[in-house]
């Protein structure tokens, strides 16, 4: 088996659409973005053409096809956002490198309004350093509470941000569905409404709204 280190054993540059990769003899350049949030989305790629080359020894992975691969590679709740008069972010960031993601995707692109943060975690992870991670980017709180045995009950997320963001606005809810209702009535135009905690409550809401790609 082999070891391939991005930075070492292979490179990327720039950002955005015309970014490019050098590694293993080769480079590619121009190549599209993929179509889901967070800058880290390129460090994804980069290791995914690494990846083909390796298998390119065994298989024909052409340019091209590495290419479109990047084009069409899309999962949902990757920081999949919705536009409209109240901007609506839906992640699956359910630790603290996730939401440190999504707290730098927050902060370049602010908005005009209030940031309305909607959590619900399982109860094993670590609410203080997710929520923590978002610190100066949500401006108030709904959490909930998840289904099943391993589901976080939303007054003790509550709680942790209370403790976290003193004088800060924390409503707890019994459920994804009230907690994403509550936020989004709550929210002005310029507003936006950003949920994360778990793929349990992406999945939630991207089922009530309908918000598939």
């Amino acid at each position: 088996m082999e070891l391939k280190r991005i930075g070492v054993d292979y490179t990327r540059r720039g950002e955005g659409d015309g970014w490019s990769w050098r590694g293993d003899g080769v480079e590619y350049s121009n190549l599209p973005s993929p179509d889901m949030g967070g800058g880290f989305q390129l460090d994804n790629a980069a290791t995914a053409i690494m990846a083909a080359r390796m298998l390119g020894r065994t298989f024909d992975i052409g340019e091209a096809a590495v290419r479109d691969g990047i084009a069409r590679a899309w999962l949902p709740a990757r920081q999949q956002i919705f536009p409209g008069p109240v901007e609506r972010i839906v992640d699956v960031a359910h630790n603290a490198q996730a939401a440190g993601a999504l707290a730098g995707t927050l902060a370049a692109r602010p908005g005009t309004g209030r940031t309305h943060g909607v959590l619900a975690m399982l109860a094993d992870k670590d609410v203080s350093a997710v929520a923590g991670a978002l610190a100066g980017q949500v401006d108030a709180w709904h959490t909930a509470t998840l289904p099943g045995p391993r589901g976080g009950n939303g007054e003790d997320v509550a709680r942790a941000l209370n403790g976290l963001f003193p004088g800060q606005p924390v409503t707890a809810h019994p459920d994804v569905v009230t907690a994403w209702r509550s936020a989004l009535a709550g929210a002005s135009d310029g507003d936006r409404v950003v949920a994360f905690g778990s793929f349990l409550t992406a999945r939630e809401i991207l089922v009530i709204e309908g918000l598939g790609r």
